[in-house]
């Protein structure tokens, strides 16, 4: 027996109207057996078509006496009942979904079957994404606090140390004048880097970071990088120690290698005793640039090791040393960036060593 529908002028088969739908459909009777199922069923349940006719909703359903006494209620024709069940694939999984029921003729009932897993999966993804962005207004609330502090302190200073030069330059010892300039100068290149930080992390966060690669000479970069670093005693306690195979040129970003260096031996010189030495040491392994920079300071606490290159992680022994920490993440990103890897070797309490390899084949930007 054949049904039809009326669709203004045209005849249309019912069950060819039902194989088109883009939805799973069956269609069973009064024995809760399925009488017709059309291709988007099949494939939801893993059955070859037409394997699904015949079957018993007790076979297709988990629990299927709770759907069947539901829909055993809703046997009359222009009924619409809407529920949730768990159909079984043919491989035995479990498939959450939702059914509108129709009640159709001679006690014939229509189920149109919606797969939640697609839609739980989206709610999860959703929910992940939701979450993330969360941490991420966080994270900049975060940053902006730590950097308003940050910047607050040694404005402080610089306004505290440039009215005692003002006014009482004439009674200070010319030992006292060369301390409160000396504090300038640490409080000055801590806002720079801390402008260099703000500024580099908002390039990476927008995708804007690229190398601007050259052929330069690392020895001099090595020796800028020192200069500016000398308000810390940079230019007295670091010794650099350079192979005879290192290269005179390579093909590196200058600005990006300063930023690495620059924070490696800051950080070195800040968290070491000011009476140590800070190891800087230039060597070529074989297609590699290395760098390494070692300290007898305070050390990175095992528990730490895993978060030193994340953002907005210090240590937990940094103790009163200022920060805001974003310089590590940076360093590595940039490392990334040139191809090339960053390592580090600490003990608590009697130093670190960080080493830097740069590759010199350098093959455009990291793919993600």
């Amino acid at each position: 027996m054949s049904w039809y529908l009326l669709f203004g002028e045209n005849i249309v088969n019912f069950y060819d109207f039902l194989g088109n739908l883009p939805i799973s459909t069956l269609m069973i009777d009064t024995d809760a057996r399925v009488l017709y199922a059309n291709k988007m069923a099949h494939y939801f349940l893993g059955y070859e078509p037409p394997s699904l006719h015949s079957l018993s909703l007790e076979t297709l359903v988990f629990r299927y006496e709770r759907l069947w006494q539901a829909l055993k209620c809703k046997r009359n024709e222009g009924d619409i009942l809407k529920l949730s069940c768990e159909f079984r694939h043919k491989n035995g999984q479990h498939l959450a979904s939702e059914i509108i029921a129709a009640g159709g003729r001679k006690g014939c009932i229509g189920l149109y079957i919606w797969d939640m897993q697609d839609a739980r999966k989206r709610e999860k993804n959703l929910k992940m994404k939701w979450q993330r962005a969360e941490k991420v207004n966080q994270a900049k609330s975060l940053f902006v606090s730590l950097v308003s502090h940050e910047f607050r302190t040694p404005m402080a200073s610089l306004q505290a140390a440039s009215d005692l030069l003002r006014d009482y330059w004439e009674r200070l010892s010319s030992e006292e004048r060369r301390k409160y300039l000396e504090q300038i100068s640490v409080d000055v290149l801590r806002m720079a880097r801390m402008m260099d930080d703000i500024l580099l992390l908002g390039k990476i966060q927008n995708g804007q970071l690229c190398l601007q690669v050259s052929l330069v000479d690392p020895l001099t970069l090595c020796q800028e990088a020192i200069q500016f670093v000398q308000v810390y005693g940079g230019r007295s306690r670091v010794i650099v120690k350079v192979s005879e195979d290192f290269p005179l040129m390579w093909c590196i970003d200058p600005a990006l290698f300063n930023y690495i260096l620059v924070n490696l031996l800051s950080n070195a010189l800040k968290y070491s005793p000011p009476d140590t030495k800070v190891i800087l040491t230039l060597r070529r392994d074989q297609n590699q640039l290395v760098l390494e920079v070692a300290d007898k300071g305070i050390g990175i606490p095992v528990e730490d090791h895993g978060k030193i290159f994340h953002l907005f992680y210090r240590g937990t022994n940094v103790g009163t040393a200022k920060g805001i920490g974003v310089g590590m993440f940076m360093v590595k990103y940039c490392v990334d960036l040139h191809h090339g890897s960053i390592a580090f070797k600490s003990t608590l309490g009697s130093g670190t060593t960080f080493r830097v390899k740069l590759p010199t084949d350098w093959q455009g930007p990291k793919k993600n």
